[in-house]
């Protein structure tokens, strides 16, 4: 199979850099065995970047980077790795595992709380205004999570 590399240090430390503007994409073996969806991206200025690309249970592509060569090593990679796929199999994002994430009214209320003028903070009929303006524009989207922003 074309584009595959083992992963180890020494044959991950081996991989030339990509061409001027152009990046390639490497897909992972360890024991003889391809580790889907396991991937290593490398730059053209030989940038290793370790990443994962896997469908979530509702069926859209996730791609999450895991971190860069040699930072994270090859048998962190293979931890993390195991970590990520029950998260998705689960139907979660790998990004946003939790229920304390903000949504979007979340943060237009942070924004409200902590928004100054130069005398000090907003005046009610400013701060009506942005409500006014928020609602109309992003009332919508205003229950969903930021990652799903």
């Amino acid at each position: 199979m074309a584009n595959t590399v083992k992963l180890t240090k020494a044959a991950i430390a081996a991989l030339p850099q990509a061409a001027p503007g152009k990046r390639e994409v490497y897909k992972l073996e360890s024991d003889g065995a391809i580790i889907t969806g396991l991937e290593l991206r490398v730059s053209s200025s030989g940038v290793k970047t370790f990443s994962i690309l896997k469908r979530k249970k509702n069926g859209s592509p996730e791609r999450f980077t895991i971190g860069r060569f040699p930072e994270i090593t090859p048998e962190n990679v293979k931890a993390m790795v195991g970590e990520i796929a029950v998260t998705l199999r689960k139907g979660e994002s790998v990004r946003a595992t939790g229920k304390d994430e903000w949504t979007l009214g979340d943060l237009f209320v942070d924004f409200l709380k902590s928004k100054r003028t130069r005398n000090g903070f907003l005046s009610e009929k400013t701060k009506q205004n942005y409500k006014s303006d928020f609602s109309r524009y992003f009332g919508k989207l205003e229950k969903k999570k930021l990652s799903e922003v």
